[in-house]
């Protein structure tokens, strides 16, 4: 089933580091594709995401298959937020990443850090151990069709 490709018109901007961890947590409280390029919005149109493990994406159409091919990976991907905060145009939240990946389970401790700019996200650079996912991966032949969109 084809998705609609989002309009980036902003309906809002980002007003502080404690709102932008509240929409993260919603986002991710049942995390899908289609959730996501709901939101691809709050992604400005020079932003950079920086992640192990997969290439540097950039602005909204990066944002949006960089977690296509995160959910075609981990269908069922959620996120349990332990803590988040920020100052001025920056924003932290430490939260484990949780899914299946090849019909077993996975999960991945992470620390995403935030950038904005008037409002929209400008960069995204994630911290986490790439070894348990590539591990994952490697090891679960029913993930192996979605590594040659991981180019």
């Amino acid at each position: 089933m084809a998705t609609a490709t989002p309009r980036f018109q902003s309906p809002t901007r980002i007003q502080s580091p404690e709102q932008w961890v509240e929409i993260f947590s919603e986002l991710w409280k049942s995390g899908s594709y289609e959730r996501f390029a709901r939101y691809a919005w709050v992604v400005h149109r020079d932003c950079r995401l920086v992640q192990p493990g997969f290439p540097t994406a950039h602005g909204p159409e990066g944002f949006l298959e960089l977690f296509r091919v995160v959910f075609a990976l981990m269908p069922d991907a959620t996120a349990q937020i332990h803590r988040g905060g920020g100052d001025g145009d920056g924003a932290y939240i430490e939260f484990t990443l949780t899914g299946t990946l090849g019909g077993r389970p996975l999960s991945v401790d992470m620390c995403d850090v935030f950038r904005f700019q008037d409002g929209l996200m400008i960069e995204r650079v994630s911290y986490f151990d790439p070894a348990p996912f590539r591990r994952a991966v490697l090891t679960r032949p029913r993930a192996w069709r979605h590594l040659p969109k991981l180019r």
